[in-house]
């Protein structure tokens, strides 16, 4: 592919700025008639099963939305990184070369666009109201970068993918179908040991996202992050925040948008089977895949042949690459300057973040 073809794929849509006033949901009834199937907890008896005639609603809300994607565009080879500052890719860090130095190898064709936290701030002034871009402008960067993605997806479209994510398999093995416009990954909760550990799942994966751009369940996503933010005030923490605005909202917006439901999670084994089941419905418009990271990712696997290396390394079993990915995390954030959004604390130091 030559530079000015790859460049091109960069270009925007022309779309209006995003608004915490653009909270109408994509499904065609209102928010007081989304069905209730809520899982409070890992107990299967506290879950609310949905009937046929609800079942059927759900289909029909999954057609729709499929139809809504049939009018979108490809999915765009770009892939969008945010960190404090730029990175050495020649680095030997674990996490650098099976992260996003892998993700380069592994996607030649693809443009990688990082963007610093200074960057991250710049786009999301010019993408958003004034007087949303006020209430988020003295937030830490990670919620900021919950918001950055969004838009991303929205306005240009390809991948968002996390930095400390590893990588194993090509993102064109997700374009196999020209018919698919985004990937919607399942974050799993089970015991890697186990082999029934895809039996259970938390909520969607707000840590890998791909779309083809225009995707109005993306607005409708940064709507309510924004909307949710101007209710809540600026006082709530960095790590409440965060859980609120980020995944949680993420699985509030897709659960209404996509299936009709009102969804708080889907820890319990029956919710898990039955949005499973919702989710291969969305095929080939949505790829999608159970993930139990650090083992296994939409592309990566821990067992896959392309880490013979590492494993031989590295880590020669499981428990051992447990350790040594988190050690490898723990020692990329230190190297970065970056604390973790996590450590609440230290995060109310990091770039004047609450």
């Amino acid at each position: 592919m030559v530079a000015e073809e790859r460049l091109a794929q960069k270009a925007e849509i022309t779309l209006p700025v995003i608004s915490r006033d653009d909270v109408a949901p994509l499904v065609l009834w209102d928010s007081d008639e989304l069905l209730r199937f809520n899982s409070t907890g890992f107990d299967d008896e506290r879950s609310t099963p949905l009937q046929p005639h609800e079942e059927a609603k759900v289909r029909k809300s999954i057609a729709n939305f499929k139809n809504l994607l049939q009018s979108l565009g490809p999915v765009p080879k770009i892939i969008h990184l945010s960190w404090k500052q730029s990175i050495n890719l020649t680095s030997q860090e674990f996490l650098i070369q099976y992260g996003i130095a892998a993700l380069q190898r592994l996607n030649p064709a693809w443009v990688i666009e990082l963007s610093t936290d200074d960057e991250v701030e710049d786009y999301l002034q010019t993408h958003m109201s004034a007087a949303d871009w006020a209430l988020l402008k003295p937030r830490h960067v990670v919620e900021k970068t919950d918001l950055w993605r969004l838009l991303k997806l929205y306005y240009t479209g390809g991948v968002y993918v996390d930095l400390d994510r590893l990588h194993s398999s090509p993102l064109d093995s997700l374009l196999t179908s020209s018919e698919t416009k985004m990937a919607l990954p399942l974050c799993g909760l089970g015991n890697f040991e186990d082999p029934n550990y895809m039996s259970q799942v938390r909520d969607f994966s707000q840590d890998f996202m791909l779309s083809a751009p225009g995707n109005p369940l993306y607005k409708h996503a940064a709507a309510v992050n924004t909307r949710e933010r101007a209710d809540q005030g600026v006082n709530m923490s960095t790590v409440l925040s965060t859980e609120a605005l980020g995944a949680k909202g993420w699985l509030h917006t897709v659960a209404s948008d996509v299936f009709g439901l009102a969804l708080d999670s889907m820890w319990s084994v029956s919710v898990t089977a039955q949005m499973r089941a919702f989710v291969e419905l969305l095929e080939p418009e949505v790829v999608s895949k159970v993930e139990n990271l650090p083992w296994v990712g939409i592309t990566f696997d821990y067992a896959d042949g392309n880490n013979t290396a590492w494993q031989r390394q590295e880590a020669r079993d499981m428990y051992t690459f447990e350790e040594v990915y988190i050690q490898a995390k723990k020692n990329f954030y230190e190297h970065g300057g970056v604390h973790h959004w996590t450590d609440m604390e230290k995060a109310k130091d990091q770039h004047g973040g609450q």
